[in-house]
């Protein structure tokens, strides 16, 4: 079902439809059995994987799941502020049914994880180009973004002040907006084709959003009543769509992207609290408890759910899938 201006109405017999399979979803997850890595993915060595993801709680500790690569975490260290979001460098690379021929540089390969207090840490091969720890922030960050060379990054707070570190380029006031709702996250355009240019999404509670360079408008949940606010976003990897999830699982498809499933209207141990896509027709949701939920051609790899943690998860990213 392809939702490209959702409303509750439209959304409902979805809804219905999947529970019977949402609740398949829920016992997977729950006893979190990863999948048969061998037989269930074939993408060449070092490409992206429809198997693979990362997860992050607030204290910072990252687990992969599928194929990706751990290049370690912030667990165990004394952070001044928890750890609310993380982005991947590299999330897709190798030809299958991407929009350019991205090589796949091994070395290039890692991640980095945001604080509230504007903190970055930084991982594998993705570069430490500055943050806004020490800074005096009117509003915590919420969210981070890599620029499509992953040179550099955005931090956003929840008054929508986005800052620029790198070779991230100011596409928007380092103010705070006229918002309705606070900011929630921050989704960066990569699509991997030389000289695009840089631009992203800022993505609100109410469901409002905003494109700013190169990223389009595709419409929002702005204005249509929801049963929770919005957490997370995720854009499809020409850029020509994208994803809203809220806190009840509830999904929202804009652009071009399509509606493969969601989790609105079945019981949850736990909220959603954000989401990651394949790139095209496929997404993952990730619950406070670590569950995770698979649609369209994301696979199911395993999850936290069941595992005694010591922060709630925070965020999930798509992960390169390094087979061997």
């Amino acid at each position: 079902m392809h939702l490209s201006s959702p409303s509750p109405a439209a959304e409902r017999p979805s809804r219905l439809v999947l529970a019977v399979a949402g609740i398949l979803v829920i016992l997977a997850a729950a006893v979190a059995v990863p999948m048969d890595a061998a037989s269930a993915d074939p993408s060449p060595a070092g490409t992206f994987s429809p198997s693979s993801y990362l997860t992050v709680t607030g204290t910072g500790a990252v687990n992969a799941f599928g194929h990706a690569p751990l290049y370690g975490s912030a667990a165990g260290l004394a952070l001044a502020s928890p750890i609310v979001g993380m982005a991947q460098a590299h999330p897709y690379c190798g030809p299958a049914g991407l929009p350019s021929h991205t090589p796949c540089n091994v070395g290039s390969f890692g991640y980095w994880l945001v604080a509230a207090d504007g903190g970055v840490f930084a991982y594998g091969g993705a570069g430490f180009f500055g943050s806004l720890s020490g800074t005096a922030l009117a509003h915590p960050a919420v969210g981070i973004a890599a620029t499509p060379d992953d040179q550099g990054y955005w931090i956003v707070t929840g008054d929508g002040a986005v800052h620029a570190f790198g070779d991230a380029t100011t596409l928007s006031p380092a103010t705070s907006l006229a918002l309705n709702a606070p900011i929630v996250g921050i989704v960066g355009v990569d699509t991997g084709v030389a000289g695009q240019g840089q631009g992203y999404w800022l993505v609100a509670a109410d469901g409002g959003v905003f494109a700013y360079g190169t990223a389009a408008f595709d419409g929002s949940a702005g204005g249509t009543p929801l049963n929770q606010p919005v957490v997370g976003m995720a854009a499809m990897a020409d850029g020509q769509g994208y994803w809203l999830v809220a806190a009840d699982g509830g999904v929202f498809a804009y652009g071009t992207a399509t509606f493969e499933g969601s989790m609105g209207g079945t019981p949850l141990a736990s909220k959603v609290v954000g989401m990651a896509t394949t790139g095209f027709d496929g997404y993952w949701l990730v619950g406070a408890d670590g569950g995770v939920f698979a649609f369209g051609t994301a696979r199911f790899s395993g999850s936290l759910a069941g595992t005694d943690l010591t922060a709630p998860v925070v965020g999930i990213s798509t992960s390169i899938g390094l087979l061997v």
